[in-house]
């Protein structure tokens, strides 16, 4: 898709055992390790996309490989995983507040 943002499609696909085949307006670049877990192509280049649909059919063993690290990536990507970071991501944000809420106070104080 061109508009859509992280799709959970790609995780999905993954955990069935699939490489992905993506372009980077995806936000799933992280998912990508390039020729281990998937391809990443140039966003609105069918003849890239193409290249790497031939390939995978040309190249059965290795794309079964790559269907197994796909798989075990995304064993990565879980709820609870997430939900922590997000967490630290808020708290980080908080502390980084505080701190400048007290600085500021005390140099109005001065």
């Amino acid at each position: 898709s061109i508009v859509e943002g992280r799709a959970l499609v790609q995780q999905e696909a993954m955990s069935c055992g699939l490489p992905i085949i993506i372009t980077p307006n995806t936000g799933g670049e992280d998912l990508v390790d390039e020729g281990r877990t998937g391809f990443l192509v140039p966003i609105r280049s069918p003849e890239k996309i193409a290249e790497k649909i031939s390939w995978c059919a040309d190249h059965r063993p290795e794309t079964a490989e790559m269907g197994q690290a796909a798989m075990a990536l995304s064993r990565e990507y879980t709820w609870e995983k997430y939900t922590r970071k997000i967490l630290r991501t808020i708290n980080a944000c908080s502390q980084s507040f505080g701190q400048e809420r007290e600085g500021l106070a005390a140099s109005s104080c001065a």
